[in-house]
């Protein structure tokens, strides 16, 4: 058994609000709720009640952590249209300030503002009770308490919990401990920090930095403030896009380095001074697109009809940039999904969408090639190939079987970095479904 073997730490999920829940897909759904869950288990053996969202996006695992559990949030995104989005969004759910989303384009070098940002962004947060008839016990055994800044411990202590505080109910056949509500309300949100009172607390207090789906880098560069940020005392990150690191800018034709892969002290060594293999022919882009694919688990339940349709959209794909090699192209995307599901029953139909979402780019020119006088081309080489298309699922069968081990194996080196620099705690955690998210293991650190 070559992939590294894997926690899931917390089974149960709460349900999703129907105010966060419009609008998301179900795979949204599950990834949000399935990772905010397992943030809450961890802050609550650390007392933490404040979260470091790292590329949020759209907002929703912050609204959620904030709903459900009452966690404060700072969001950082670098598209200022989708942190409008996000701010809209959680307004209309929630009117405290206590979730704020800043444009930011995230690197190692963002410690100085992220700090800032951490101690003097919010001052004065309006209160509110969300999440706090919703905290519940976790498999840890540890209970949180009502979230307010001056109860946050650091450095792996744990939160001493008094159940005189607390009463428990059942719902929906789950039991939910909750804190009884103190006398005075402002108590809750709101306590006597002095100048301190800040989104996420004075300097001394301990956060979660957390992502999901954290592309390429981002990921990378999250571990590096992670060392930085003293205030962070937590990381439960969920990484994906692997192949979409960058090269290094000497990087020959012949050859691809990237800046933050390998990462760690100890596989830079045990590749550089390996005799038994040259890693340079394998630990390319294609390696880490491998990472990036779905797991084996979905592909297996298939049905034949499945089986079939993916193979003719792999042949098509693969005709497509046979054409633009041999004409010496390149295939770029106008859109994020390159041919909709629709579209991927026939061979035509597949064509039709594709061209319509693809260009042709020179490598020589900025000319754009006519979608029309490709077609004929790509229909002959279509003609000449189309009976190997069985073939296709071979290879995504071979392809299925490494994909574990390519992605445990990028993991493994986070993991090490991560202890490398005195941290002390990594787990690599099974945190999702792999059947609906297939980027579903979260690097957790704890310092």
């Amino acid at each position: 058994m070559l992939k590294i073997p894997t926690q899931r730490v917390i089974e149960h999920r709460p349900e999703l609000p129907d105010k966060i829940r419009r609008g998301l897909t179900p795979k949204k759904q599950h990834e949000i709720v399935s990772l905010a869950a397992l943030i809450s288990a961890e802050c609550s053996a650390y007392g933490i009640t404040q979260v470091l969202d790292m590329g949020a996006g759209l907002g929703y695992l912050g609204q959620l952590l904030h709903h459900c559990y009452g966690f404060h949030v700072l969001g950082l995104e670098v598209e200022a249209e989708r942190v409008k989005t996000a701010s809209r969004r959680q307004e209309s759910m929630c009117p405290s300030s206590a979730v704020k989303y800043l444009t930011f384009s995230i690197s190692s070098e963002s410690c100085h503002f992220i700090e800032n940002e951490i101690q003097n962004s919010m001052r004065g947060i309006s209160n509110c009770k969300c999440g706090a008839l919703k905290i519940q016990s976790h498999e840890y055994g540890i209970m949180n308490k009502w979230h307010s800044p001056d109860v946050c411990i650091g450095g792996g202590e744990q939160c001493s919990v008094d159940m005189s505080d607390y009463n428990s109910e059942v719902v929906n056949g789950s039991t939910y401990v909750c804190s009884k509500e103190p006398a005075d309300e402002e108590r809750m949100f709101s306590p006597s920090l002095g100048s301190d009172n800040c989104l996420l607390g004075p300097s001394t207090t301990s956060l979660c930095m957390t992502g999901l789906h954290t592309c390429g880098d981002l990921s990378v560069d999250a571990i590096r403030l992670f060392f930085q940020l003293v205030s962070t005392k937590l990381l439960v990150m969920v990484p994906c896009c692997y192949h979409k690191m960058s090269l290094t800018k000497d990087t020959a034709m012949t050859e691809e380095k990237f800046f933050n892969f390998p990462l760690s002290s100890s596989l830079c060594h045990l590749i550089h001074s390996s005799t038994f293999c040259d890693s340079s022919r394998f630990l390319r882009r294609p390696f880490l697109r491998l990472a990036s694919q779905e797991t084996a688990t979905r592909w297996q339940q298939w049905s034949e009809e499945d089986h079939k349709e993916h193979s003719l959209q792999v042949m098509a794909r693969a005709v497509l940039q046979l054409y633009a090699h041999d004409e010496d192209l390149v295939l770029k995307k106008k859109c994020r999904r390159a041919v909709r599901k629709t579209s991927r029953s026939t061979f035509d139909s597949f064509m039709d969408d594709a061209l319509k979402r693809y260009r042709f780019v020179s490598k020589t020119s900025e000319n754009h090639y006519d979608h029309s006088t490709s077609l004929c081309k790509v229909s002959e080489l279509w003609n000449h190939h189309k009976a190997s298309c069985h073939l296709a699922e071979i290879v995504t069968g071979l392809q299925m079987a490494v994909q574990g081990v390519a992605e445990s194996f990028i993991l493994a080196d986070r993991a090490a970095y991560l202890q490398e620099h005195a941290v002390p705690s990594v787990e690599i955690v099974k945190v999702m479904n792999d059947c609906v998210s297939p980027r579903c293991l979260a690097l957790v650190a704890r310092k």
